[in-house]
C-alpha cells in the first residue's frame, strides 16, 4: 500500500509485516494469533506475546524495562480486584482478595492483619497498642521500647532483658 494516504477497511497478511521509523497508521483492533509475537527494536529487545497458556512481556535490552504512569495498577483479568496501587508522590499498597494489607506511608510502612516472619528480627524501634498475640521464635535483637497489652507472648530460645519487667498477674 502506498500513496499519500491511505484507508483500508480489512487487512489481511500472511508472514512478516514491517515498517520503517517513518510508518504511521491508526488501527482499531489487531489480532494476532498464539505465539505470535510483537517486537520491538533492532534486536527484538521487547516482545509482547501470548504462548496460548501465558501472557509475556519479554524485556531483554540493556537498559531498565520502564512504565510511566501516575497511578500503576495490578488488577485480575475481570477487573473486579486490585492487587497492586503505586501511586507517583505516595504509597505503594499491596492487597489480598481486594484487601489493603501492605502500604507504604511518608513515616514507614503500615501492614493490616496478621506479620509472620522467618529469620531474625532486628532494628530500634517504638511499639505502643494492644498486641493480642506475640510469639517469637527467632532471635530478636535491637533497642525497642513496648508500651501497651500483650494478650500472649511466646518466646523461643534465649532471652535477654535488659532493663524492667512489670508482670501483672500470675508466672505459669
Amino acid at each position: 500500500v502506498s500513496g499519500s494516504s491511505a484507508h483500508l477497511n480489512h487487512v489481511t497478511a500472511s508472514g512478516n509485516v514491517s515498517g520503517s521509523a517513518t510508518s504511521t497508521g491508526s488501527f482499531g483492533y489487531i489480532k494476532i494469533p498464539d505465539d505470535g509475537k510483537i517486537a520491538l527494536g533492532d534486536s527484538e529487545d521487547l516482545r509482547i506475546y501470548h504462548n496460548g497458556s501465558h501472557s509475556i512481556i519479554r524485556d531483554r535490552g540493556t537498559g531498565n524495562l520502564i512504565l510511566r504512569t501516575n497511578v500503576f495498577q495490578v488488577k485480575n483479568s475481570d477487573d473486579t480486584e486490585t492487587m497492586l496501587q503505586a501511586n507517583a508522590d505516595g504509597n505503594v499498597t499491596l492487597y489480598h482478595n481486594n484487601n489493603s494489607k501492605f502500604s507504604t506511608t511518608s513515616g514507614g510502612v503500615s501492614v493490616t492483619g496478621n506479620v509472620i516472619t522467618s529469620g531474625n528480627v532486628s532494628g530500634s524501634s517504638t511499639s505502643t497498642g494492644s498486641f493480642a498475640y506475640v510469639n517469637v521464635t527467632s532471635k530478636v535483637s535491637g533497642s525497642s521500647v513496648s508500651t501497651g497489652s500483650f494478650g500472649r507472648l511466646e518466646v523461643g530460645g534465649n532471652t535477654n532483658i535488659d532493663g524492667d519487667i512489670t508482670i501483672g498477674g500470675n508466672i505459669t
